[in-house]
């Protein structure tokens, strides 16, 4: 039987970037409320209440890394997997609350509707690309709605990301099928209205309601 070991969140970081996706699980042992505010990308909730009865839904064999707010639930986590036979289980200790890097919002749906489960790469690379362009006109509306010059360039700045994003996952989707002539074949088949991340235009603004009505007040947006 392996014993639980421990990594601090600069350690979990640099796993996550030197590592696949598909070489590791990283758990989520937090409520879902919690990880509605913030996760790890990548992360996969199972509260910790949940966790024995679901240790099936990921693999055994591979390296675990398991995280909470600060590091107690997930020390408990790592030890009921590793009283279960896993043998690489890495606590994060000091959990969200001192992750200090990229992070993801929102519930764990999220943008999954889009997905069965069946798509193959270049479909799944097809739904990122219109995501990426949906974000990027999302920007570029934004900015013929705002005031302040600073503002107005931030938002033509991040919509040229958007575009960036867009070429790079053409030339993904390219090598994936070679007989793709244009970006404009690849729009075709680009039907997602959503943005990068899940949510569309309107759910996005009406989750933000509040701040958007702040910013009208303050003369920095035109929005209706």
């Amino acid at each position: 039987m392996g014993r639980p070991k421990s990594m601090t969140t600069k350690q979990a970081k640099d796993y996550l970037d030197s590592h696949d996706v598909s070489d590791y699980n990283l758990v989520d042992v937090r409520q879902e409320w919690e990880y509605e505010e913030f996760h790890l990308p990548g992360a996969k909730l199972i509260p910790l209440p949940e966790l024995a009865d679901r240790l099936n839904e990921f693999a055994a064999a591979k390296p675990t890394l398991v995280y909470c707010a600060v590091g107690g639930r997930s020390a408990s986590a790592a030890s009921i997997m590793s009283g279960q036979g896993m043998e690489e289980v890495y606590n994060v200790e000091g959990g969200a609350m001192a992750w200090q890097d990229e992070y993801a919002v929102g519930p764990k749906e999220l943008g999954l509707m889009y997905f069965s489960g069946g798509e193959t790469l270049l479909e799944i690379v097809t739904v990122a690309y219109a995501m990426e362009r949906n974000l990027g006109a999302f920007f570029t509306q934004m900015a013929s709605s705002v005031e302040r010059a600073e503002i107005v360039d931030t938002f033509r700045q991040l919509a040229r990301f958007e575009r960036e994003h867009q070429a790079t996952l053409f030339k993904i989707a390219k090598n994936l099928d070679p007989s793709l002539k244009d970006e404009g074949e690849l729009e075709k088949r680009a039907a997602v209205d959503a943005l990068e991340g899940g949510m569309t235009a309107e759910s996005l603004m009406e989750a933000n309601q509040d701040y958007l009505r702040t910013a009208q007040g303050k003369g920095l947006l035109r929005w209706p």
